[in-house]
């Protein structure tokens, strides 16, 4: 609960929480709220198509994105302003840079937890870091296996049919939206 907790702190909202029979495995869903992944986006430098001008004659062209000009910049839809795949890349790099400490904190109720599962947190914080990163604590130490996408079904299901659809041709741009440049350039 406490790694919920640092979660939450950082913004980041807890779609689900599956809980294997045994107690062993823990499967949290995690996304957050538009004006978050916004701010992130910014600091990551994303470069996203802006509106068509009309004295640009009616040319949209890839601009660096920052919250104060997201008016001029396209949406992907009526519902989103990125793309699935840009979401996952956005949460992931929130997730990333989750602390175990704030600030100028020595210990908090995470760290005390860690400590007594038998992660020795001076040697953690000893590796350069002002405040060791979550996620490599986690990974390292073996209390997370994995941290992977998960799909959203119904997009999925309607990205799919439209590509096994023999009589359209391959959906390139919805393919990149929901699994980013890496599968559409395949196609």
């Amino acid at each position: 609960s406490f790694v919920k907790e640092r979660i939450l702190k950082w913004n980041l909202i807890i779609l689900s929480e599956e809980i294997s029979d045994d107690q062993n495995e823990v499967v949290l869903g995690i996304t957050a709220i538009q004006s978050e992944l916004e701010i992130e986006a910014e600091a990551e430098c994303y470069v996203k198509p802006t509106k068509p001008s009309e004295t640009d004659g009616g040319i949209s062209i890839m601009d660096a994105f920052t919250v104060d000009t997201r008016s001029e910049f396209e949406e992907i839809d009526t519902n989103n302003f990125f793309t699935y795949a840009e979401r996952f890349q956005l949460v992931e790099s929130i997730f990333s840079a989750i602390t175990v400490f704030d600030g100028a904190e020595i210990g908090n109720n995470l760290s005390r937890t860690l400590s007594t599962l038998g992660v020795d947190m001076q040697k953690e914080a000893a590796k350069g870091e002002a405040s060791p990163i979550l996620q490599h604590v986690l990974l390292e130490h073996g209390f997370v296996d994995v941290i992977s996408p998960v799909h959203y079904g119904p997009r999925r299901n309607h990205c799919l049919k439209q590509m096994l659809n023999p009589l359209t041709p391959i959906p390139v741009d919805e393919m990149q939206s929901y699994f980013g440049d890496e599968i559409a350039f395949y196609y």
